[in-house]
Order: structure tokens, then sequence, then C-alpha cells
């Protein structure tokens, strides 16, 4: 999975979770970290390593929403 990817992954997974100015700050907010660590040296191929980010992520938000 690319960042691409994993950035419109997450955005169709909170879809429907939490408010559209939620998801934009939230995309947003991944977009920059990928960014900054790419920055930081890191390659795509590890970029790609993401899914399972993206799974805990959505795991957290998704429980946290059970909640309320």
């Amino acid at each position: 999975m690319n960042r691409y990817e994993f950035l419109t992954q997450l955005e169709e997974q909170l879809r429907g979770f939490v408010s559209n100015q939620e998801v934009r700050e939230s995309v947003q907010y991944y977009q920059g970290y990928i960014e900054e660590e790419m920055r930081k040296g890191f390659t795509e191929e590890e970029v790609r390593q993401l899914e399972s980010y993206l799974q805990r992520i959505l795991n957290n938000l998704q429980g946290g929403f059970d909640h309320e």
C-alpha cells in the first residue's frame, strides 16, 4: 500500500463514523505525518507498511465510537 492508497482507505473508512470536517482533518494530519517521515528518510516501501497501522487506527477510532 502506498501513501495515497493509505490516505484514500483512511478517508473511506472514516466516512460514516465522523463528520466530513473530521475526515478532512484526519487525512490532512496523516498526510503531513507521512510526508514528514519521508523527509526524514523513510522510503515508499516503508510507507507501504502502513496497512497494519491503518487497521490499528481504525480499530481505535471505531472502539471509541462504540463508547459514545
